[in-house]
């Protein structure tokens, strides 16, 4: 609702919202689904990174808060951590998107 009210319930603006996150998740999460073995950390950052903001503007505070202990592991070089907690953010952010498709894009 909060991103409803934001958009004072525009439905070309909710619809654009979607799909611009949408756009931002896949292209993140492919490169994270096989970053940690042919990536840098710059690049495993800069893909954390972008996927934080696209979670942020959808306000998904949980999920949020699992892309930036990803964000955080890797800006440490803690790689393994963030190989390992990777797996949860990959579903977690699967399923913001197919809420957001349901809710903004109908």
């Amino acid at each position: 609702q909060a991103i409803r009210d934001l958009f004072g319930n525009d439905s070309r603006s909710l619809r654009e919202l979607a799909e611009l996150f949408d756009t931002t998740c896949e292209e993140c999460l492919e490169f994270l689904a096989s970053a940690f073995t042919t990536s840098n950390q710059h690049d495993l950052f800069n893909a954390a990174h972008r996927l934080k903001g696209a979670i942020a503007n959808m306000n998904a505070p949980q999920v949020l808060k699992s892309c930036q202990q990803l964000e955080e592991a890797i800006q440490a070089n803690e790689i393994a951590k963030a190989e390992n907690i990777s797996p949860e953010v990959i579903r977690s952010v699967i399923q913001l998107r197919t809420r957001g498709a349901e809710e903004f894009r109908t």
